[in-house]
Protein backbone atom coordinates (compact mmCIF):
# COMPACT_ATOMS: atom_id res chain seq x y z
CA UNK A 1 0.00 0.00 0.00
CA UNK A 2 3.02 2.50 0.92
CA UNK A 3 4.38 1.43 -2.71
CA UNK A 4 1.47 2.62 -4.55
CA UNK A 5 1.07 6.05 -2.15
CA UNK A 6 4.45 6.39 -3.09
CA UNK A 7 3.86 6.06 -6.98
CA UNK A 8 1.03 8.49 -7.02
CA UNK A 9 2.64 10.99 -4.95
CA UNK A 10 5.79 10.60 -7.58
CA UNK A 11 3.44 11.10 -10.87
CA UNK A 12 1.61 14.10 -8.91
CA UNK A 13 5.09 15.84 -8.42
CA UNK A 14 6.39 15.16 -12.38
CA UNK A 15 3.35 16.49 -13.51
CA UNK A 16 3.79 19.75 -11.40
CA UNK A 17 7.26 20.10 -12.36
CA UNK A 18 6.41 19.54 -16.30
CA UNK A 19 5.89 23.46 -17.86
CA UNK A 20 3.11 23.47 -20.22
CA UNK A 21 3.88 25.36 -23.53
CA UNK A 22 1.49 28.39 -24.14
CA UNK A 23 -0.39 27.97 -27.43
CA UNK A 24 -0.94 31.15 -29.31
CA UNK A 25 -2.38 30.39 -32.53
CA UNK A 26 0.77 28.78 -34.34
CA UNK A 27 1.92 25.15 -34.58
CA UNK A 28 -1.14 23.85 -32.99
CA UNK A 29 -0.47 19.94 -34.07
CA UNK A 30 2.60 20.42 -32.26
CA UNK A 31 1.10 22.12 -28.60
CA UNK A 32 -1.81 19.29 -28.66
CA UNK A 33 0.88 16.21 -29.39
CA UNK A 34 2.41 17.86 -25.84
CA UNK A 35 -0.80 18.45 -24.19
CA UNK A 36 -1.99 15.13 -24.60
CA UNK A 37 1.06 13.48 -23.40
CA UNK A 38 0.73 15.94 -19.94
CA UNK A 39 -3.05 14.54 -19.80
CA UNK A 40 -1.95 10.64 -20.17
CA UNK A 41 0.49 11.42 -17.24
CA UNK A 42 -2.57 13.29 -15.08
CA UNK A 43 -4.51 9.93 -16.18
CA UNK A 44 -7.36 12.52 -17.69
CA UNK A 45 -6.31 12.45 -21.38
CA UNK A 46 -10.27 10.11 -21.92
CA UNK A 47 -12.33 12.93 -21.22
CA UNK A 48 -10.80 15.39 -24.03
CA UNK A 49 -11.26 12.15 -26.65
CA UNK A 50 -15.10 11.41 -26.25
CA UNK A 51 -18.18 12.83 -24.61
CA UNK A 52 -19.19 11.64 -21.31
CA UNK A 53 -21.31 8.40 -21.16
CA UNK A 54 -23.98 7.40 -17.77
CA UNK A 55 -22.12 6.21 -15.01
CA UNK A 56 -18.68 6.83 -14.95
CA UNK A 57 -16.89 7.64 -11.67
CA UNK A 58 -14.35 10.64 -10.77
CA UNK A 59 -14.91 11.76 -14.56
CA UNK A 60 -15.68 15.22 -13.25
CA UNK A 61 -12.72 15.80 -11.56
CA UNK A 62 -10.76 14.35 -13.93
CA UNK A 63 -12.31 16.91 -16.28
CA UNK A 64 -11.86 19.73 -14.24
CA UNK A 65 -7.99 18.27 -14.22
CA UNK A 66 -8.11 18.50 -18.07
CA UNK A 67 -9.44 21.90 -18.44
CA UNK A 68 -6.92 23.54 -16.08
CA UNK A 69 -4.20 21.97 -17.55
CA UNK A 70 -5.75 23.41 -20.74
CA UNK A 71 -6.17 26.63 -19.25
CA UNK A 72 -2.67 26.88 -17.80
CA UNK A 73 -1.37 26.28 -21.75
CA UNK A 74 -3.23 29.06 -23.89
CA UNK A 75 -2.73 32.61 -24.13
CA UNK A 76 -5.27 34.99 -23.68
CA UNK A 77 -6.28 35.54 -26.96
CA UNK A 78 -6.74 31.81 -27.51
CA UNK A 79 -8.61 32.08 -24.19
CA UNK A 80 -11.58 34.24 -26.15
CA UNK A 81 -12.13 31.18 -28.53
CA UNK A 82 -13.30 28.47 -25.66
CA UNK A 83 -14.39 30.55 -22.94
CA UNK A 84 -17.57 29.74 -22.92
CA UNK A 85 -16.99 25.67 -23.09
CA UNK A 86 -18.17 23.52 -20.77
CA UNK A 87 -15.89 20.54 -20.57
CA UNK A 88 -12.61 19.32 -22.26
CA UNK A 89 -13.97 17.81 -24.89
CA UNK A 90 -15.43 20.73 -26.60
CA UNK A 91 -12.12 23.12 -26.26
CA UNK A 92 -10.43 20.67 -28.12
CA UNK A 93 -12.85 19.97 -30.79
CA UNK A 94 -13.12 24.05 -31.01
CA UNK A 95 -9.65 24.02 -31.38
CA UNK A 96 -9.68 21.59 -33.80
CA UNK A 97 -12.31 23.13 -35.64
CA UNK A 98 -10.30 26.38 -35.79
CA UNK A 99 -6.58 24.79 -36.57
CA UNK A 100 -7.10 21.33 -38.30
CA UNK A 101 -9.56 22.08 -40.64
CA UNK A 102 -8.21 21.25 -44.06
CA UNK A 103 -7.56 24.63 -46.51
CA UNK A 104 -7.19 24.38 -49.76
CA UNK A 105 -5.83 28.29 -49.87
CA UNK A 106 -3.63 27.41 -46.35
CA UNK A 107 -1.87 24.67 -48.34
CA UNK A 108 -0.83 26.58 -51.46
CA UNK A 109 0.48 29.44 -49.25
CA UNK A 110 2.73 26.82 -47.17
CA UNK A 111 3.77 25.44 -50.45
CA UNK A 112 4.94 29.11 -51.52
CA UNK A 113 6.89 29.02 -48.89
CA UNK A 114 8.26 25.61 -49.09
CA UNK A 115 9.53 26.77 -53.04
CA UNK A 116 11.12 29.95 -51.37
CA UNK A 117 12.86 28.15 -48.99
CA UNK A 118 16.55 28.10 -49.23
CA UNK A 119 19.67 26.64 -47.24
CA UNK A 120 22.37 29.30 -48.35
CA UNK A 121 19.76 31.52 -46.68
CA UNK A 122 20.28 30.01 -43.03
CA UNK A 123 23.86 30.28 -41.32
CA UNK A 124 22.96 26.95 -39.68
CA UNK A 125 21.84 24.16 -41.19
CA UNK A 126 20.24 23.06 -38.37
CA UNK A 127 18.12 26.16 -38.28
CA UNK A 128 16.74 25.33 -41.74
CA UNK A 129 16.06 21.70 -41.07
CA UNK A 130 13.69 22.93 -38.42
CA UNK A 131 12.51 25.69 -40.50
CA UNK A 132 11.64 23.01 -43.42
CA UNK A 133 10.15 20.96 -41.06
CA UNK A 134 7.42 22.98 -39.21
CA UNK A 135 6.27 23.96 -42.86
CA UNK A 136 6.19 20.16 -43.98
CA UNK A 137 3.73 19.93 -40.36
CA UNK A 138 2.01 23.19 -41.25
CA UNK A 139 0.69 21.49 -44.80
CA UNK A 140 -0.30 18.64 -43.01
CA UNK A 141 -2.11 20.15 -40.27
CA UNK A 142 -4.04 22.31 -43.30
CA UNK A 143 -4.87 18.50 -44.72
CA UNK A 144 -2.44 17.94 -47.37
CA UNK A 145 -0.64 14.29 -47.93
CA UNK A 146 2.65 14.96 -47.90
CA UNK A 147 4.70 11.54 -48.89
CA UNK A 148 8.09 11.43 -48.23
CA UNK A 149 9.29 11.67 -52.12
CA UNK A 150 7.18 14.83 -52.02
CA UNK A 151 9.38 15.74 -49.17
CA UNK A 152 12.81 14.81 -50.84
CA UNK A 153 12.07 16.62 -54.33
CA UNK A 154 11.81 19.91 -51.88
CA UNK A 155 14.52 19.31 -49.99
CA UNK A 156 16.68 19.06 -53.06
CA UNK A 157 15.14 22.08 -54.47
CA UNK A 158 16.60 24.11 -51.56
CA UNK A 159 20.13 22.98 -51.78
CA UNK A 160 22.95 25.17 -53.35
CA UNK A 161 24.47 24.52 -56.83
CA UNK A 162 27.57 23.41 -54.86
CA UNK A 163 25.59 20.50 -53.42
CA UNK A 164 23.88 19.03 -56.77
CA UNK A 165 25.77 16.03 -56.42
CA UNK A 166 23.48 15.26 -53.93
CA UNK A 167 20.45 14.83 -55.98
CA UNK A 168 22.60 12.27 -58.32
CA UNK A 169 24.02 11.04 -55.23
CA UNK A 170 20.14 10.10 -54.28
CA UNK A 171 19.72 8.59 -58.18
CA UNK A 172 21.57 5.76 -57.20
CA UNK A 173 20.59 4.59 -54.02
CA UNK A 174 17.82 1.81 -53.34
CA UNK A 175 14.68 3.35 -52.88
CA UNK A 176 14.20 2.93 -49.47
CA UNK A 177 17.55 4.73 -48.75
CA UNK A 178 15.99 7.79 -50.96
CA UNK A 179 14.82 9.60 -47.63
CA UNK A 180 15.47 13.46 -46.67
CA UNK A 181 16.98 12.19 -43.62
CA UNK A 182 19.66 11.27 -45.77
CA UNK A 183 19.75 14.53 -47.50
CA UNK A 184 19.91 15.87 -44.33
CA UNK A 185 23.49 14.07 -43.17
CA UNK A 186 25.05 14.94 -46.06
CA UNK A 187 24.57 18.49 -45.54
CA UNK A 188 25.81 18.58 -42.09
CA UNK A 189 28.85 16.38 -43.14
CA UNK A 190 29.12 19.28 -45.47
CA UNK A 191 29.02 22.19 -42.83
CA UNK A 192 31.07 20.20 -40.48
CA UNK A 193 34.07 20.14 -42.80
CA UNK A 194 33.66 24.19 -44.22
CA UNK A 195 34.15 24.87 -40.17
CA UNK A 196 37.12 22.64 -39.91
CA UNK A 197 38.85 24.04 -43.10
CA UNK A 198 37.61 28.04 -41.65
CA UNK A 199 38.97 27.53 -38.49
CA UNK A 200 42.38 26.32 -40.24
CA UNK A 201 42.51 29.26 -42.43
CA UNK A 202 42.01 31.37 -39.71
CA UNK A 203 45.06 29.87 -37.58
CA UNK A 204 47.05 30.16 -40.45
CA UNK A 205 45.54 33.76 -41.04
CA UNK A 206 46.40 34.73 -37.25
CA UNK A 207 49.95 33.09 -37.18
CA UNK A 208 50.86 34.90 -40.87
CA UNK A 209 49.90 38.38 -38.80
CA UNK A 210 51.97 37.61 -35.74
CA UNK A 211 54.85 36.71 -37.91
CA UNK A 212 54.73 40.04 -40.05
CA UNK A 213 54.78 41.73 -36.31
CA UNK A 214 58.18 40.83 -35.37
CA UNK A 215 60.53 43.35 -36.68
CA UNK A 216 64.15 42.98 -36.59
CA UNK A 217 65.82 46.23 -35.33
CA UNK A 218 69.28 44.75 -36.93
CA UNK A 219 68.46 43.75 -40.59
CA UNK A 220 64.97 45.81 -40.29
CA UNK A 221 63.28 42.90 -41.82
CA UNK A 222 59.75 41.36 -40.69
CA UNK A 223 59.79 37.41 -39.95
CA UNK A 224 62.06 37.52 -37.01
CA UNK A 225 63.72 39.29 -34.35
CA UNK A 226 67.18 40.54 -34.07
CA UNK A 227 68.40 37.50 -31.63
CA UNK A 228 66.86 35.04 -34.57
CA UNK A 229 68.84 37.32 -37.47
CA UNK A 230 71.18 35.30 -39.75
CA UNK A 231 72.27 38.95 -41.32
CA UNK A 232 76.04 39.11 -42.47
CA UNK A 233 75.73 41.96 -40.87
CA UNK A 234 76.42 40.29 -37.52
CA UNK A 235 79.66 39.28 -38.59
CA UNK A 236 81.44 43.05 -38.55
CA UNK A 237 80.47 43.72 -42.08
CA UNK A 238 77.70 46.23 -41.55
CA UNK A 239 77.59 49.66 -41.16
CA UNK A 240 77.83 51.26 -37.53
CA UNK A 241 77.58 54.86 -37.78
CA UNK A 242 79.11 57.23 -35.15
CA UNK A 243 77.11 59.11 -32.47
CA UNK A 244 74.19 56.59 -32.55
CA UNK A 245 72.95 57.97 -35.80
CA UNK A 246 70.25 56.39 -37.47
CA UNK A 247 70.41 54.18 -40.62
CA UNK A 248 68.25 53.14 -43.41
CA UNK A 249 66.32 50.22 -43.75
CA UNK A 250 69.08 48.20 -45.38
CA UNK A 251 72.08 49.29 -43.81
CA UNK A 252 73.26 52.06 -45.30
CA UNK A 253 73.90 55.63 -43.94
CA UNK A 254 71.40 58.10 -45.96
CA UNK A 255 72.89 61.59 -46.83
CA UNK A 256 71.42 63.07 -43.97
CA UNK A 257 73.16 60.43 -41.52
CA UNK A 258 76.46 61.03 -43.37
CA UNK A 259 76.57 64.90 -43.18
CA UNK A 260 75.50 64.59 -39.31
CA UNK A 261 78.03 61.98 -38.55
CA UNK A 262 81.39 62.97 -40.26
CA UNK A 263 83.70 64.86 -38.68
CA UNK A 264 87.33 66.12 -39.81
CA UNK A 265 90.42 64.38 -37.77
CA UNK A 266 92.43 67.58 -37.86
CA UNK A 267 91.75 70.83 -39.08
CA UNK A 268 94.92 70.71 -40.33
CA UNK A 269 95.19 67.55 -42.39
CA UNK A 270 91.66 69.68 -43.80
CA UNK A 271 93.66 73.06 -45.10
CA UNK A 272 96.48 70.86 -46.41
CA UNK A 273 94.05 69.14 -48.56
CA UNK A 274 91.80 72.43 -49.38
Amino acid sequence: MKVVISEKKEETEMADKIRIPIFDGKEYECWKQRIMMILKLNKCQDVVTRERTEKEDEWDAKDLKAINVIYSGISNDQLQFIKDKETAYEIVKKFDELYLTESTALQICIRNKLEKLRLKDFEESSVFFTEFEKLVNELKSAGANVIQKEKLSYMIKMLPSSLNYVGDLIDVLKELDQTVEYVKKKIKMVEIKEKEEGRKNSASAFKMERKHDKTCFKCGKYGHFKAQCTSTRSNGNSWKPRNGALQQGDGRPTTTTLAATWRPRSWSRLESII
